[in-house]
C-alpha cells in the first residue's frame, strides 16, 4: 500500500476533526467502512516546548444506497484532553464508495454528498461540502519509499497488538536567490507507522511524525535574527476500538 497524505489548507470545524486521523502511511481509499466500527486514538502534539493532547474518535455508522451508489456515515470527534462538553467538536460526512478511485489532486468534496458540524454545545449546523475543495490527496512518495520493517508487537490498552511497520524519511536541502544573498532551507519528515488488520477502519495502531526546519540568509544579515532549527513531533496512539457505534450527533 502507497504511503498516502490527504493535505489539508483550510481551518473549519470540519477540517480540525478530520485532520487528526489523515495521516502519512494511512490510505484513506482502502479503508474498511463496516457500520458499527470505531476507533478512538491519543493525538500528542509537541512543538516550541509546547505540548498540546487531543482525543480524537473515528466512527462508521450506517450505509445508504443512492443512484446505485453506495454511501458511508462517518463521525469524527476531536477534543483535548481532559476537556468539558464546549470544547468537543463533531463531524458526520457522507462519504461515497467512490472514494476508492481518488487519485492525486483530487479534491475530496467532490465524494461528500452531506456534511454536518457540532461545536461544543451549539446547535448541529449543515456545512457545505464546497468547504472541503482544498482538500486534495497527494501522493509525494511510493511503495519502494517505504522501508518495511520487521512485524512488532505493540503493548496498547487492548494488550499487545503484532503491527506491521513502516518508515519513511524525506530530506531537503536548497538554497533560493535573494536579491545580494542566498535564503538556506532545510527540512526533513521522519514519519513511522504501525499498522493492524485487527484494528477495524484504517488499520492504525500508532504513528510517529517527527519534523524539523530551519531557514538562515547566506551571508547573515546584521539585525535580522537567524530563526534556528524548529523541531516538531506528533504522536498517535490507539486507544481502543469497538462494533457498536452510536451516534454522537442528530441531524434529522
Amino acid at each position: 500500500m502507497a504511503g498516502v497524505i490527504v493535505a489539508l489548507f483550510f481551518s473549519t470545524a470540519a477540517a480540525e476533526s478530520l485532520e487528526s486521523f489523515l495521516l502519512p502511511g494511512i490510505d484513506i481509499r482502502r479503508a474498511e467502512l463496516d457500520a458499527g466500527k470505531w476507533c478512538r486514538y491519543l493525538v500528542v502534539d509537541e512543538a516550541d516546548g509546547i505540548i498540546d493532547s487531543m482525543i480524537v474518535y473515528v466512527a462508521v455508522l450506517g450505509t445508504e444506497n443512492i443512484d446505485g451508489t453506495e454511501w458511508f456515515w462517518l463521525e469524527f470527534e476531536s477534543a483535548p484532553v481532559g476537556s468539558g462538553a464546549d470544547d468537543h467538536d463533531v463531524t458526520r460526512v457522507l462519504l461515497s464508495s467512490t472514494i476508492q478511485d481518488l487519485s492525486r489532486g483530487d479534491s475530496l468534496y467532490h465524494y461528500v454528498r452531506e456534511m454536518y458540524v457540532r461545536r461544543g454545545t451549539e446547535p448541529v449546523s449543515a456545512a457545505d461540502p464546497r468547504d472541503l475543495k482544498r482538500l486534495t490527496l497527494t501522493d509525494p512518495t511510493s511503495d519502494d519509499d517505504w522501508h518495511i520493517g520487521e512485524p512488532e508487537s505493540l503493548e496498547t490498552r487492548m494488550g499487545p497488538i503484532v503491527c506491521a511497520r513502516k518508515e519513511l524519511l524525506l530530506e531537503e536541502s536548497r538554497e533560493i536567490p535573494a536579491g545580494r544573498v542566498k535564503i538556506s532551507q532545510y527540512r526533513r519528515d521522519h514519519f513511522v507507522v504501525w499498522t493492524s488488520q485487527e484494528v477495524p477502519i484504517f488499520g492504525l495502531v500508532r504513528c510517529i511524525i517527527e519534523r524539523e526546519r530551519e531557514s538562515k540568509t547566506i551571508p547573515s544579515l546584521p539585525g535580522i535574527p537567524e530563526a534556528g532549527r524548529r523541531t516538531s513531533r506528533v504522536t498517535t496512539v490507539l486507544l481502543g476500538h469497538g462494533d457498536d457505534a452510536r451516534p454522537l450527533i442528530t441531524i434529522h
